[in-house]
């Protein structure tokens, strides 16, 4: 097995907090880089999120932060002293990427915007994501991915059932789906730039926003609404009837998509309709597109005739696209999902167990998610990352009883 670790050697500098930039650097630990994270002295505010999803969140077990902080040195510094200012500035040249989240004003207030560091160690890659970009009426508003990349774009009304003004209330959205897209993005731009690097012997600026990956993201939709299709839409009255949700005989719900001309006669046998198979209402996309009304009353009476098990088998033996539509929780023990490693388990301190998302994109042949850093607790590697930094033990301890820096101590 290849487990291959392309960015073995690199260092990443992470300033993040909440979702998106630790999620981007997560992924970078994932492919070999060594990552530092940096803290305030009472910790990142995501250490407390998972509660508001009932999840647990104390020191032995927090999924919620540790999925996005494994694999990570922790160190929780202040920042408002000087000689927390001067470790800073020894990790800014330990770094080949520095990856914040930090709203610009707060960046330049505290010298760390991109101008300031580029001066100062030109061979850095400054990354940073924002709500809304950088130029116009709003690039200074906070933005969490549920208000920059799921409200902002139309995706969470225009993809409710039948919603809008006046129809259903707008979904209420997955947290973190918008900041997870953003971090895949953001990670990828940064191994670019330290291509280029290689280069030219120079850092650049690399930057993404939640708002701008959302627009990217519902792309197809953007554009075709400027061509009267319009949202938001019903299972009902579907765009295109193969491309669309039905219910079996058994109460299970399917999702197919079909968009190759040559799959339409397969998907009528597929429902029991071999009678349609050569007719031109049915069987292209024009005729499907042009009676799409009666298209969908034959699909649905196709599928309630019968269960989620024979269906699935149907469509599978005629080379139909499609997919069992799943509950969240049902991903937790996917055969799919586990087979290729998308999901697997992590154990706490406190002994229980917890399914982990792994990172999108691995290198190697069916990669296995390797943990040689727990998710840290505050001040977990303070002490470490300081003698790293080549300060002394009397310096260290003088550092920690200032308040510059915190060391996690077993209660």
């Amino acid at each position: 097995m290849n487990n291959t670790k392309p960015l073995e050697g690199i260092h990443v500098l992470d300033l993040g907090q909440y979702i998106s930039v630790p999620a981007a650097t997560v992924i970078l630990a994932s492919w070999g880089a060594e990552v530092i994270k940096v803290e305030s002295t009472i910790g990142d505010p995501m250490r407390l999120i998972g509660a508001t999803l009932g999840m647990t969140c104390n020191d032995e077990h927090n999924s919620f932060f540790g999925h996005y902080n494994v694999n990570k040195k922790i160190i929780n510094l202040n920042l408002k002293d000087p000689k927390g200012k001067e470790v800073m500035d020894k990790l800014l040249a330990w770094a080949d990427v520095f990856a914040t989240n930090w709203r610009p004003k707060a960046l330049e207030k505290n010298g760390l915007d991109f101008a300031t560091l580029h001066a100062k160690y030109p061979r850095l890659v400054w990354a940073a994501i924002n709500g809304f970009g950088n130029y116009g009426p709003e690039k200074d508003d906070a933005g969490y991915d549920t208000v920059a990349y799921w409200s902002h774009t139309g995706m969470q009304i225009d993809q409710s059932e039948g919603g809008g003004p006046e129809g259903a209330s707008p979904a209420i959205p997955f947290y973190g789906v918008g900041d997870n897209s953003t971090a895949s993005t953001l990670a990828g731009a940064i191994g670019t730039a330290l291509y280029q690097r290689e280069k030219t012997g120079e850092g650049c600026q690399v930057f993404a926003s939640l708002y701008g990956q959302g627009v990217w993201a519902s792309g197809c939709d953007l554009m075709s609404c400027q061509y009267n299709n319009n949202y938001p839409k019903t299972r009902t009255k579907p765009a295109s009837p193969v491309c669309n949700t039905y219910r079996t005989k058994d109460g299970a719900w399917i999702n197919t998509s079909i968009f190759d001309t040559k799959i339409y006669p397969k998907y009528l046998k597929a429902i029991g309709r071999e009678d349609l198979m050569d007719d031109a209402r049915f069987n292209n996309p024009d005729g499907a597109t042009a009676n799409r009304d009666e298209m969908f009353h034959i699909i649905e009476e196709g599928f309630s005739k019968y269960t989620l098990e024979e269906m699935c088998k149907r469509l599978q033996d005629n080379d139909v696209a499609f997919s069992k539509i799943f509950r969240i929780h049902d991903v937790v023990s996917d055969e799919q999902a586990i087979a290729n490693n998308m999901v697997y388990p992590v154990t706490h301190r406190d002994g229980t167990t917890t399914m982990f998302p792994a990172p999108p994109a691995t290198f190697g042949d069916k990669a296995e998610p390797k943990i040689d850093i727990p998710y840290g607790r505050v001040g977990e590697h303070s002490v470490d990352v300081l003698k790293m930094m080549g300060y002394s033990d009397a310096e260290v301890e003088e550092m920690l009883a200032n308040g510059v820096a915190v060391q996690w101590k077993d209660k």
